[in-house]
């Protein structure tokens, strides 16, 4: 696969759950989400998807970088990836779509799991593949808190 079309590929997976989550939560988020007690420190509902933009594009730059490198000791490194995008689209269709916050909060705990595990094995192929996720790190863990309160509140 030439450069191009890989980076269109990543690119493409990257942003995926931004489709599903994106479509579910559209057809959700009001009334329920609305309504549900949330706790102060909730950011704005459209600073969701700049977040995530910035994020899915980060990863699917991350996924070029790596995929440069990789060998094939180092396919774990595109499971996680898949297993990874799985999880994060799955996570909208939870909490927005079936309004199971215990799922979410489940979901977000195995998401930051594989984040882990996808940036320590990322780190051994590109530094800066690694480097660019930790904004998303930073980001999966502050939506777990969030989930986290959004169920004792709720």
């Amino acid at each position: 696969m030439n450069r191009i079309m890989a980076f269109i590929y990543y690119l493409f997976l990257s942003f995926l759950p931004a489709f599903v989550g994106g479509y579910i939560t559209s057809k959700n988020i009001y009334p329920w989400y609305g309504t549900i007690k949330k706790p102060d420190f909730t950011p704005p509902d459209y600073a969701f998807s700049y977040v995530w933009s910035f994020i899915y594009f980060s990863l699917a730059i991350s996924v070029f970088l790596a995929s440069k490198k990789v060998k094939e000791n180092n396919v774990n490194i595109m499971k996680i990836f898949y297993v990874y995008i799985f999880l994060n689209a799955t996570w909208s269709c939870l909490f927005f779509g079936l309004h199971l916050i215990v799922g979410g909060l489940v979901l977000c705990i195995m998401m930051l799991v594989c984040l882990v595990a996808f940036i320590f094995n990322m780190g051994k192929i590109s530094g800066t593949a690694a480097v660019l996720q930790l904004p998303h790190l930073a980001w999966v863990i502050f939506a777990f808190i969030l989930n986290y309160i959004i169920y004792q509140l709720n």
